[in-house]
């Protein structure tokens, strides 16, 4: 806390914190520290998530802790980010002889990015910094070919599960595929789908933010 002496100095302080508000050039000296931030954020914000989001949250952060060690969140800067991204390159990847991918990578960010703007929306650090995503290649997946698909869909007569349905569970696999390869959707998108989101008269449907 700065000490102000006397009414005319505290009247001049007020008025300098008030211009900095109107330009939106304040910053609050917050002596917040990241472990505290990501204790609070795993008990308040995580739960919220898909057990996949949270799961590949948590590795993101244990990935920003391993490489830039944060302490207080007003220490952090772009340049804690691009050091960060820099050791984090030469992680070994998931394949013999391999480094982590850069899409691992920008996912470790958007998630650490994620976990500040929650904090500044709560008032801990003065500012989030600047993320500089790293460049991906655009690649495309592995494309089913027309002889792959007819095979699995013949397969589906095999199918034993879904069971104890009002329909077959080969019907069940079928009808799964063709909206499949017909939406391009994932596969959580198509089992969370519900009744109400599709107007049959439109031919409209709608795919939530949690799902897709």
């Amino acid at each position: 806390m700065q000490r102000i002496g006397g009414k005319s100095a505290a009247e001049k302080y007020q008025r300098k914190i008030e211009g900095q508000l109107a330009a939106g050039v304040y910053e609050t000296k917050s002596r917040k520290d990241w472990a505290d931030l990501r204790v609070e954020y795993e008990t308040k914000i995580l739960p919220r998530l898909a057990p996949r989001s949270r799961g590949a949250a948590k590795q993101s952060l244990d990935a920003f802790e391993k490489h830039a060690k944060p302490d207080r969140l007003s220490a952090l800067t772009t340049a804690t980010i691009d050091n960060f991204i820099s050791k984090r390159q030469a992680d070994r990847g998931s394949k013999p002889e391999s480094l982590v991918s850069t899409a691992t990578i920008n996912k470790d960010l958007r998630h650490v990015k994620a976990v500040l703007r929650i904090a500044a929306e709560w008032g801990y650090p003065s500012k989030v910094p600047k993320f500089r995503m790293v460049r991906e290649e655009r690649r495309l997946g592995h494309v089913v070919t027309a002889e792959h698909f007819q095979a699995i869909y013949a397969a589906c007569d095999k199918a034993t599960a879904p069971a104890r349905r009002h329909f077959e569970a080969a019907d069940w696999w079928r009808a799964l595929l063709m909206f499949a390869i017909g939406t391009g959707w994932r596969i959580d998108e198509i089992l969370s789908l519900k009744w109400e989101d599709v107007d049959l008269d439109t031919g409209a449907i709608i795919t939530r933010a949690a799902t897709n």
